[in-house]
């Protein structure tokens, strides 16, 4: 049990022992005994459970749900123009945390690829491939972390010069999503 759960519990205690169990006035001038007040930061707001499956992203987060199936390439060849990327990421890394925050970088149009080069602000560096007729990925270098992963189905949306998109990612050489990527970015040709 972690100190500050001991100390309020203890704290409830003794106040139960001043203020007694009885519903009657008390002695004079004591007036009617009140609880302690509630911590200003509760440790917990229910009790933990340490067994079973951890919660995953989605489960924590108030993300609006993944509805659609569109495949990753098939927006690989919509219009997106060459140039320079700015706007918004959230990345949520299943059981490590969340980068969310303004991007900046690069995206390049070519061919049967877009790909999008991008840095967040607070030095993470992402890069998404998208690919007709091939495998869409989201590579993910991270202080100490580097990763690979495959885009799923999602909701992907171009309105050149802009991509939306929410979609999950499953690492190289797992059958577990390792968590969920949502862009909003503008590519200026």
């Amino acid at each position: 049990m972690n100190k500050r759960v001991t100390l309020l519990l203890a704290a409830s205690l003794v106040g139960l022992a001043a203020g007694g169990c009885s519903s009657g006035g008390g002695p004079a001038g004591a007036g009617t005994p009140s609880p302690p007040p509630p911590p200003a930061s509760p440790a917990f707001s229910e009790v933990p459970s340490f067994t079973g499956t951890p919660p995953t992203i989605a489960s924590v987060t108030s993300d609006a749900p993944i509805t659609a199936t569109v495949d990753p390439g098939s927006v690989a060849r919509s219009g997106l123009p060459t140039g320079d990327a700015r706007g918004r990421m959230k990345l949520a890394l299943t059981g490590l945390g969340v980068v969310e925050s303004e991007v900046t970088g690069r995206c390049e149009a070519k061919g049967d690829t877009t790909r999008l080069e991008l840095k967040s602000s607070s030095g993470t560096k992402v890069v998404v491939a998208l690919v007709a007729g091939g495998t869409s990925s989201v590579e993910i270098d991270d202080t100490g972390l580097q990763m690979a992963a495959a885009l799923l189905p999602g909701d992907y949306q171009v309105a050149p010069p802009r991509l939306t998109a929410a979609a999950r990612f499953q690492p190289e050489g797992s059958d577990l999503p390792g968590g969920r990527l949502d862009l909003d970015v503008t590519c200026a040709g």
